[in-house]
């Protein structure tokens, strides 16, 4: 893999400032090929990365801390935004060394932390109005 290409990767997730950014939503489609992260950016839009053909996807998050953290209501579902404690701490991208031309990246969303390996990621801008806010109906 060139080095300019996991630089200029690097840079553009650098450049959404997202430490301690609200994330909004964290999501795997298509059996876990790929994996979403969105975060607010302003009032009307949000950054969402996308990691495209993923190899490997292992996250933790804290419904295991529900004695102490998570008491009412249970379910991340049931909750309002101020319950909500997810917010943007680390992503971080380097190369895979065992397969050629993919990325490893860790991510640290305060109470939820990951890691995948995967091909492709795309960082872009979307209005807010494409973010499930499941929280707004609570």
């Amino acid at each position: 893999m060139c080095k300019p290409m996991i630089d200029k990767i690097r840079e553009e997730i650098i450049a959404t400032n997202y430490c301690d950014m609200k994330a909004l939503d964290f999501s795997c489609s298509f059996f876990g090929d790929e994996v979403y992260i969105c975060f607010e950016k302003d009032e009307s839009t949000s950054w969402k990365i996308s990691f495209i053909m993923c190899a490997n996807v292992k996250y933790e998050t804290d419904a295991a801390w529900s004695d102490t953290w998570r008491k009412n209501p249970s379910k991340v579902r049931d909750m309002r935004s101020p319950q909500l404690g997810y917010y943007c701490q680390e992503i971080d991208v380097t190369e895979n060394p065992e397969l050629n031309g993919f990325y490893d990246v860790h991510f640290d969303l305060s109470i939820m932390t990951g890691d995948l390996t995967c091909k492709e990621i795309v960082v872009e801008e979307i209005p807010k109005e494409q973010i499930n806010k499941f929280w707004e109906s609570n």
